[in-house]
């Protein structure tokens, strides 16, 4: 079984130092290349087919938290308590999941 750990991000998180950080972790890391003020085109790093892919799926997780900052109560925590901000939490993503 693949037990191989990924961080996908988007290019704001683009940095050999948190590249670096993440495979001293041995973490994969998925972040598309951020172009800016690259001169030199070889440095440019680029995904393969296989991180492509997986970067695809970073969608999902982006609409689910559009989602949670629709939701007043969840986006600005007005309960007084962890314990109940957690159950809206969870009320949260059980209803998305019994949505979809």
């Amino acid at each position: 079984m693949n037990n191989t750990k990924y961080f996908i991000c988007d290019k704001g998180y683009c940095s050999s130092k948190i590249r670096n950080i993440l495979t001293n972790k041995n973490i994969v890391p998925i972040i598309p290349y951020n172009k800016r003020n690259t001169k030199d085109k070889n440095k440019i790093i680029k995904l393969t087919k296989i991180q492509k892919e997986k970067y695809k799926r970073r969608i999902k997780i982006e609409h689910i938290f559009s989602h949670l900052k629709s939701n007043h109560k969840i986006q600005n925590r007005y309960e007084k308590y962890i314990n109940n901000y957690e159950g809206l939490l969870y009320l949260f993503f059980i209803k998305r999941i019994c949505n979809n």
